[in-house]
């Protein structure tokens, strides 16, 4: 689906505004054929008038009806250079197929999803990570936010108020 500020209300759905002159919809591209029919005839007309940066709008859309990532990716650069002024569709468009390719990612389980606020520096920061001093397994090191570590469960320092150590001898 189009973003709604490439949509030209007056004409109808899905269709985009080049500099004044409106380019066909993409409900006209595909009216009375395939996808991939409506492919092959804005990729022939592309070949015939390849300097035409509104044919390849069409064709980065009609790629993306059809999941083509990598090659919507590929013609967004030259749409971009025939057209500069088309650079914020150019990025909205890249965000979204970024989007996709991610989503394609975890669903094949090849990445872990991100959420809104996900970030690592501060997730990473809150956890301590436990490194062995001089190679000797018995005497840790924190690193990240300092917790004391017990059996039972993992206790941040900064909310510790009291700390008691016992002795060897004493926990006998």
């Amino acid at each position: 689906m189009l973003h709604p500020q490439l949509q030209d209300p007056e004409a109808g759905a899905f269709s985009t505004l080049h500099q004044g002159k409106t380019m066909h919809s993409l409900q006209q591209l595909v009216a009375g054929q395939s996808l991939n029919e409506a492919l092959a005839q804005v990729e022939g007309q592309i070949k015939r008038q390849p300097a035409d940066a509104d044919l390849r709008a069409s064709f980065v859309q009609l790629l993306c009806l059809v999941g083509n990532w990598s090659r919507a990716l590929t013609q967004l650069k030259s749409w971009r250079a025939l057209k500069p002024q088309a650079q914020p569709a150019v990025n909205l468009l890249e965000q979204a197929i970024g989007g996709e390719l991610k989503r394609a990612l975890v669903f094949r389980g090849l990445a872990t999803p991100r959420m809104p606020g996900d970030d690592d520096r501060y997730r990473l920061g809150s956890l301590t990570e436990w490194r062995p001093l001089s190679g000797d397994e018995q005497q840790l090191s924190g690193h990240g936010q300092k917790s004391w570590l017990s059996a039972q469960d993992d206790f941040p320092l900064l909310n510790l108020e009291t700390l008691t150590f016992a002795t060897a001898e004493s926990a006998s």
